[in-house]
C-alpha cells in the first residue's frame, strides 16, 4: 500500500511538474516597445517612450554559423553607428543639441560613453537578414538628461521675441476648462493645435513671450529633477488622461502658441490659474509636466 501512495504522488509530482512547465511555455513574452522600421539600418528618438531607438542590418553570405556571427556583429556595429550619429542631434533645448556640447576631447569621450547604456531589445533573422534593434532611454541615471543639463543656453529665465513667437490668431479669453476638480495631481500642457519640436528642458511661456515655468521659474530645478527629465511628451491630450501620466486629477492649460519652435505658451488667465494653484500646494514642481504632441497614433 505505501509503495502505491508513493507511485501515485510520484505521478502527481510528475503531472505538476508537467503543468508548471507548460504554464511557463504558453505565455507569450511582451513585445518590445519600439516604433522604428527594422527592415533597414536607422535611428530615431522616440519622445513617446522616452528613448532613442536604433537599428542595425547585417547580411548572412551562407548558412555557415561564421557568416551568421559576422552579419550579427555588423548589425551591432551599424546599430551603435546610428545611435551615436543621432544622438548628436538630439535637441536639449530650443538653442542647443548634444552635439554642440562636444567641443574638446573629453566631452566627445563622455558623449560616447553614454552609448554604453545602449540595450538591445530585440533581434530578428529572416531572408539571410539581421536586424538589431537597440533603445537608450533619454531620462534617468543611465540617459543623457544629466549630460544635456550642460547644453542648457542660460539658468536664467527666458523671454522670447515676438519674431520668435507664434500665436493663435485669437487668443481665448478665461482659463481653460478643466475636467477635474483640486486638488490636482500634476500639469498638463494640451499643445495638440500646435506644432511643437520636442527637447529635454523645454519652457513654459506666458502668451507675451516672458517665461511661466522652465530652468528658473517659478523656482530653479533640482539635480534630482534635471536628471529624471522635467517633462514628458504624450501623443495627444487624451493618451495623456487616459495614461494618468500627471496623475488622476491633471491641471489642463491649452496652449495658445509656441515660441522658438519648442516652448508651448499659455494665455493670461491660464498663467493666474497655475500660479495660484502653484501659491498653494507647489502644483508646478509636482513634475514631470506633460506636454501634449496632437498625433492620432
Amino acid at each position: 500500500m505505501i509503495r502505491t501512495l508513493l507511485r501515485t504522488l510520484a505521478c502527481c509530482a510528475c503531472a505538476l511538474a508537467g503543468l508548471l512547465a507548460w504554464s511557463q511555455t504558453a505565455a507569450p513574452a511582451p513585445a518590445p516597445g519600439y516604433a522604428i522600421r527594422t527592415d533597414r539600418s536607422g535611428a530615431q528618438i522616440n519622445w513617446l517612450t522616452g528613448n532613442l531607438e536604433a537599428v542595425g542590418v547585417g547580411y548572412v553570405r551562407d548558412r555557415s554559423a561564421m557568416s551568421v556571427r559576422q552579419a550579427r556583429t555588423t548589425a551591432m556595429t551599424i546599430m551603435n553607428r546610428e545611435a551615436r550619429r543621432v544622438l548628436y542631434t538630439l535637441r536639449v533645448d530650443a538653442h542647443a543639441i548634444l552635439g554642440d556640447l562636444a567641443k574638446d576631447a573629453q566631452a566627445l569621450r563622455a558623449l560616447d560613453s553614454l552609448l554604453a547604456h545602449l540595450t538591445v531589445i530585440d533581434e530578428k533573422t529572416s531572408a539571410g537578414v539581421v536586424a538589431m534593434v537597440g533603445v537608450l532611454p533619454l531620462y534617468g541615471e543611465q540617459g543623457v538628461t544629466y549630460f544635456g543639463a550642460k547644453g542648457l543656453s542660460t539658468a536664467k529665465a527666458v523671454e522670447v521675441k515676438p519674431a520668435e513667437l507664434t500665436l493663435l490668431p485669437q487668443i481665448p479669453r478665461g482659463h481653460t476648462p478643466q475636467r477635474f476638480d483640486g486638488p490636482y495631481t500634476g500639469v498638463i500642457i494640451n499643445a495638440d493645435a500646435m506644432v511643437l519640436t520636442p527637447c529635454l528642458f523645454p519652457r513654459v511661456l506666458r502668451y507675451d513671450g516672458k517665461e511661466l515655468w522652465g530652468a528658473a521659474l517659478p523656482q530653479p530645478m533640482t539635480p534630482v529633477a534635471v536628471v529624471n527629465g522635467p517633462v514628458r511628451y504624450a501623443a495627444n491630450l487624451e493618451a495623456a488622461i487616459a495614461g494618468k501620466l500627471a496623475g488622476d486629477r491633471p491641471l489642463i492649460l491649452e496652449a495658445v502658441g509656441v515660441g522658438q519652435g519648442c516652448y508651448p505658451a499659455v494665455n493670461l488667465d491660464d498663467v493666474f490659474l497655475v500660479l495660484n494653484e502653484h501659491k498653494y500646494q507647489s502644483l508646478l514642481t509636482n513634475l514631470p509636466i506633460i506636454f501634449t504632441l496632437g498625433k492620432t497614433q
